[in-house]
């Protein structure tokens, strides 16, 4: 299965990276948190990969509360993918990349300028 994702931190890979699934929560990210004026956007293969659902943190658009991977831990998994409320209120998929194997299979797409 392939997917689009977008980061709103720059073009520098690096296992723990979140990008997620919605451009708006990438904007929003690029702009108010990370003080960036573009967003980068990567197809993944998720084909052979582990993905672990980890479920909904963040409920209130803090950033107060653990995700997982926060601490380094993969719980054995290549990608961990969970629901979070962004800084708009919008909830969005963050899909955590923790792996070599995962960063492996990102393929830059292009850097777009933030609307």
């Amino acid at each position: 299965m392939t997917m689009t994702l977008f980061h709103g931190g720059g073009e520098e890979l690096f296992e723990g990276i979140c990008l997620t699934d919605s451009s708006f929560s990438t904007d929003a990210a690029a702009t108010e948190k990370n003080g960036v004026d573009t967003i980068t956007e990567y197809e993944i293969d998720l084909a052979g990969l582990s993905v672990l659902d980890c479920g909904a943190v963040r409920p209130d658009g803090t950033t107060s509360a653990t995700c997982p991977g926060d601490a380094g831990d993969a719980m054995g998994a290549d990608v961990l993918r969970y629901e979070e409320t962004g800084m708009w209120g919008e909830t969005h998929r963050t899909w955590r990349i923790m792996t070599p194997r995962a960063l492996a299979a990102l393929e830059f797409i292009a850097t777009v300028a933030v609307a």
